[in-house]
């Protein structure tokens, strides 16, 4: 599914110039759990869809997306905590990132299962 592919993708390099950009301002939890989102989200991104049925291969995509989801959680709990209701807007783009990865899990499970 591209859409999946183009949100994990998009949004991961968005997050690696968010890193650069706000670099000394950020807490370390933030700068973890988004490198460790932007890793999963490249892993998953950029895999062929050929590799999805070596079931090995498919099911650490699969982690990798449970890993980013996890990541992208920590920020949005943190942000949360720290900055109320006022960072609607980096929640919302958080949520759409976790969206990315749960439409490229789809697509895995759905290419194991052959249920496409």
């Amino acid at each position: 599914m591209l859409l999946g592919r183009l949100l994990t993708l998009g949004f991961g390099l968005i997050s690696v110039i968010g890193i650069l950009w706000f670099s000394d301002s950020l807490d370390n939890v933030v700068i973890n759990s988004t490198a460790v989102s932007v890793i999963a989200a490249f892993a998953v991104s950029m895999s062929p869809a050929s590799l999805y049925r070596n079931k090995r291969a498919a099911l650490f995509l699969l982690t990798s997306c449970v890993v980013g989801i996890v990541a992208v959680a920590i920020v949005i709990v943190h942000d949360t905590l720290k900055f109320g209701l006022s960072n609607r807007t980096g929640v919302v783009y958080q949520l759409v990132f976790i969206a990315g990865f749960v439409l490229m899990a789809k697509e895995i499970v759905n290419a194991v299962y052959k249920r496409a």
